[in-house]
């Protein structure tokens, strides 16, 4: 096998992880660790700069400050000597010290009086005009001229001047030869070191170049000056041509600067050196390297594996006679002998699995003859490559021969359609996993078959072929549209007679209301004739007779309840139920209505109490409804807690739920868990005894949830038997109706006092 660019061989992907991973980085490495050196180099370079400078400074200051002690000493003497010791001391410490070209003894007028070495020719002369006589101090009683080049000497000097207490003053003319020699001794002692020293204007006073100096070339244009002049030392500048590094240090004492430069091409020429020398033997051990690594890869690794690929190949060819040269093979680490005893046992495994693989495919050819379901493989684009005898025997067909000559598509029973239609169809036939379609048989009839297909891809996703099964539905589906039939003629049936059922529950709901209206008629004339008695004759009725008056009044109640309820029930089955939405004072209502019935509470000894933890809140709600639920729920309470007992009824209101809570709490004989359910229910009721006991019908709780839910509200219970029950009402906090004011007092007591005689009608007073 050739290699390539997609597919290098393994002396080419060696090589390169060598040269990527291993011998690049560690060039680089040494190109970083180079520069790094370098710069630390530079850092030091940058101190042994200041050193020097600063060492030079030392030397100006010392050799200033020397002077400047030998000049007042000679003051001292001529301020308190006369003028001959003066001349005997000038001249002695001008030749013990030789620091001074000359010294000069000058009067008031500024007149040389007396000067060593003595010059006859300069006595009288006036020296207050020589520019620069007075410049900058080096002590306080020390100034120090301008430099200049002396004509005597040639050499840069500068006057140290000294004023005397007694009028006049002490000059000495101090020759700055000196810093001369000084740097040019750091220039021999250095081979990189560049030292000179400027004014506080530029001019040179010492260089290593004397002619310059005495020229007096001005530097003030070096990068180096206007630097230092901003409080820079250091710089990186072009020095005659040449980059150079400098540093530079200014006296204070004088404004002189002094300035070292070392050429950035001297600096770095070593390690340029080095690393150039460094690159050349990396060439050099890599060009070493690849030539025996190739060798070697080529004798102790290509060589085996070019002997596996043809063992590989021939294997894919289907010949197993390689494993005897597989052991030939020279292996050279223990990795490639692995290698080689694992591609012997695949060759072994192979052989058994391709043995296997032979039987099997006899089976499965056997299998899938004789299995009574149609198999079948079809392309794509619908054509035949393979069926089993069952789909043949499905179709019709004489032969397998004679089906290969169809396509799939043919097969299919298309009514008319065009052929985008029919396209589309056949695609979403193919998208389907498991469907029912009908087919042409070979004798021109139409069948149906279930079909269950699986779509086989390649490793690229791509569709290869389809391949499922086909089994023969007709007698089936036949049976199907027979039940279908029969289901439809049911279902009809069905429809009529809940049809003819609404239609009697409707008519029984209009019955109920009929009888409920005609019952409250005669009920609301027996009431009234019972008041009408009541006013008119009440002084002369007895008491047996109003006690029988009494009781038509509570079985009146108890009977317009009954209708209440049925006529309610009815509203709510036929949807005609209305809400009355009103702002209500929720708080003020349901602690109304508990104090209201107080009275049937005292007669069985029963406390009842009411609390809140709010004072009041205005919601939008139909009062009439709420008070029919409250009643009812507190008359059950009443009616089913024994005497001596307690009932509680509390509003809380929850914020952050929306909602108002409202409980009643009793200690009466409670709710069975299995019945708590039952009594939602119409006519749904805990114990039968119980209920005749009470005078109940099982309609109030069933006609509570109702109302509760109209509110949209919810209602459960908490009970335990022999404990009491929980009533549990939630209500939405909706806002108050706009511009409604709150109903009247009077006339919500008035209908208070009516509702609570109806509903508790089953409690006798």
């Amino acid at each position: 096998m050739e290699c390539s660019k997609e597919s290098p061989c393994l002396r080419q992907v060696v090589l390169q992880l060598l040269l990527f991973r291993l011998f690049i980085p560690l060039v680089l490495v040494g190109v970083i660790a180079n520069v790094g050196m370098a710069y630390s180099a530079e850092q030091n370079l940058v101190k042994q700069q200041k050193q020097v400078i600063h060492s030079v400074a030392d030397t100006v200051g010392y050799h200033l400050d020397q002077g400047g002690r030998i000049l007042d000493a000679v003051a001292r003497v001529a301020e308190t000597s006369g003028e001959s010791n003066l001349s005997i001391f000038m001249e002695s410490t001008w030749k013990s010290y030789g620091y001074f070209e000359t010294i000069y003894h000058l009067d008031k007028d500024n007149k040389i009086m007396l000067m060593m070495p003595s010059d006859y020719r300069y006595i009288g002369l006036d020296m207050s005009n020589i520019p620069g006589f007075k410049k900058s101090g080096v002590n306080k009683d020390i100034t120090i001229s301008l430099p200049f080049i002396s004509p005597r000497t040639g050499e840069p000097t500068v006057y140290l001047n000294r004023a005397l207490s007694n009028g006049g003053y002490v000059i000495g003319e101090l020759n700055l030869g000196l810093f001369q020699h000084e740097i040019l001794s750091i220039s021999d002692t250095s081979n990189k070191d560049f030292v000179f020293i400027m004014d506080e204007t530029g001019k040179l006073l010492a260089h290593p170049s004397s002619d310059m100096v005495k020229q007096q070339i001005n530097f003030s244009n070096l990068e180096m000056y206007q630097s230092i002049l901003t409080g820079k030392t250091n710089d990186l500048y072009i020095y005659n041509g040449r980059i150079v590094i400098g540093s530079a240090a200014r006296l204070e004492e004088t404004g002189w600067i002094i300035v070292d430069q070392v050429p950035l091409s001297v600096f770095f020429s070593t390690y340029a050196l080095n690393l150039g020398l460094m690159l050349l033997a990396s060439i050099a051990i890599w060009l070493v390297l690849v030539r025996n690594l190739g060798k070697e890869l080529q004798r102790y690794v290509v060589s085996p594996l070019e002997h596996l690929s043809k063992g590989t190949n021939a294997l894919t060819a289907g010949d197993f006679s390689q494993y005897n040269s597989i052991e030939s093979i020279p292996t050279a680490f223990n990795e490639l002998n692995k290698l080689a005893a694992d591609f012997q046992f695949m060759n072994y495994n192979l052989q058994v699995r391709e043995n296997s693989l032979q039987e099997s495919e006899k089976r499965y050819r056997g299998l899938f003859n004789r299995v009574p379901i149609g198999l079948f493989r079809v392309t794509i684009s619908g054509e035949i490559l393979n069926v089993n005898p069952m789909v043949v025997f499905i179709l019709g067909y004489p032969s397998k021969e004679e089906l290969f000559k169809i396509n799939i598509k043919n097969l299919l029973y298309k009514p008319s359609m065009d052929n985008t239609k029919e396209e589309a169809v056949i695609e979403d036939i193919w998208n389907e996993k498991s469907f029912e379609t009908q087919l042409k048989h070979y004798d021109g009839t139409i069948i149906w078959v279930q079909i269950n297909i699986n779509i086989v891809c390649d490793s690229k996703d791509e569709k290869m072929y389809l391949e499922g099964s086909i089994q023969d539905i007709t007698q089936r589906k036949h049976t199907e549209n027979m039940i279908k039939k029969q289901q439809e003629l049911l279902l009809k049936a069905e429809i009529e007679q809940r049809e003819i059922l609404e239609k009697a529950l409707v008519m029984k709901d209009q019955f109920i209301s009929l009888i409920s209206h005609e019952f409250k008629t005669p009920l609301n004339v027996i009431y009234s004739a019972i008041q009408l008695i009541e006013c008119i004759y009440f002084n002369q009725i007895s008491d047996r007779v109003k006690e029988l008056i009494g009781s038509i009044k509570i079985n009146t109640f108890r009977q317009l309840r009954l209708a209440n309820n049925l006529l309610d029930i009815t509203k709510l089955n036929s949807g005609h139920f209305k809400l009355n939405m009103k702002n209500i004072d929720i708080v003020f209502l349901i602690e109304a209505i508990t104090e209201s019935v107080e009275l049937y509470a005292n007669q069985k000894n029963i406390e009842i109490s009411f609390d809140s933890n709010v004072i009041s809140k205005i919601i939008s709600i139909d009062e009439e409804k709420i008070e029919r639920i409250i009643l009812n729920i507190l008359s059950n309470a009443i009616k089913f807690t024994d005497n001596g007992g307690r009932v509680d009824v509390i509003l809380n209101e929850n914020s952050e739920l929306n909602l108002v809570e409202i409980k009643i709490i009793d200690t009466g004989i409670g709710i069975p868990k299995d019945k708590q359910e039952l009594i939602f229910e119409r006519f749904g009721q805990v114990d039968s005894n119980l209920s005749r006991q009470a005078e109940g019908t099982g309609i109030g709780l069933s006609l509570v949830k109702s109302l509760v839910d109209i509110l949209e509200g919810t209602i459960e219970v908490e009970s335990e038997l022999g404990v009491g029950s929980t009533f549990i009402i939630k209500l939405p906090l909706k806002e108050g109706i706009a511009d409604d004011e709150v109903e009247a007092c009077l006339d919500f007591e008035n209908r208070l006092v009516n509702e609570i005689k109806v509903e508790f009608s089953d409690i006798y007073l």
